[in-house]
């Protein structure tokens, strides 16, 4: 039986596919819960921050990851960096297929909280909950998600403006970066080891991209490993099997 308690809580289910959109909608549903339902992130944004004014407490957002205009990376990364009235530490569960791994280190390195099949099933989803629920991951100050960037990223003002919505706060420019990253000042004398994907890789560093079967990078190069990360890693092999159970990383000097 699933531990999450959904009755009478807001879940915002975000997906321009209606039928994928409703049936979300119908597993939650189905225990009680209350639909906030939107067809793409500007959408979601706008009704999050019009609930909130209302006095609703949402509970999740499950969206998908590949939507127009406002995709689901846009989605969360507006949720981090912090729209007002919505919390940054809100969760946010991400469907995702074969056809977008190659956006999904993006979402980790934006503290997605879980990622789940589409077709969506009841176990899948209330497993993604209860995981979002209890095992949190340690959130990154708001500027360090602003500088990670996303498809659109660029346009997040253009949003805020079009909603009618109070303006972001500027941060000061700084360098892009891809995800948590280390300094490249590694010599050549470095060495690696490969270890199985777990908690005994949390904390260590990427000495090769993690890859998909088509070679698609997932996580590049030089990445340090959360635990988040390893979850949702983990999340991924569920979704497409042939990824590897291993990682490539490198062995600290040591004195």
């Amino acid at each position: 039986m699933c531990a999450v308690d959904v009755e009478g809580k807001y879940f915002v289910v975000v997906d321009d596919e209606d039928f994928s959109r409703f049936a979300v909608e119908r597993l939650l549903i189905k225990r009680k819960a209350e639909i906030i339902s939107a067809t793409d992130g500007a959408a979601a944004i706008k009704a999050m921050i019009e609930a909130t004014t209302e006095g609703k407490t949402i509970e999740a957002v499950i969206t998908d990851l590949n939507m127009l205009p406002v995709n689901g990376l846009e989605l969360l990364k507006s949720i981090r960096v912090g729209f007002p009235g919505i919390a940054r530490d809100l969760p946010v569960i991400m469907f995702t297929a074969l056809q977008g791994f190659d956006l999904v280190g993006k979402a980790m390195a934006l503290d997605v909280n879980a990622f789940i099949p589409k077709p969506v099933s009841k176990s899948e989803l209330y497993s993604a909950l209860e995981d979002a629920r209890y095992e949190p991951p340690e959130y990154l100050p708001a500027a360090d998600y602003r500088r990670i960037p996303t498809p659109g990223s660029k346009d997040l003002q253009n949003i805020v403006k079009r909603l009618g919505l109070p303006s972001l706060t500027e941060e000061p420019d700084e360098p892009e970066i891809e995800g948590p990253k280390v300094s490249d000042d590694d010599d050549e004398t470095k060495t690696e080891e490969e270890l199985a994907l777990g908690p005994i890789s949390v904390g260590r560093i990427l000495s090769r991209d993690y890859v998909e079967p088509n070679g698609k990078i997932v996580l590049g190069r030089d990445t340090k490993l959360s635990k988040n990360m390893i979850n949702r890693l983990s999340d991924l092999r569920r979704i497409e099997p042939d990824l590897s159970q291993k990682l490539w990383v490198k062995v600290s000097k040591t004195g």
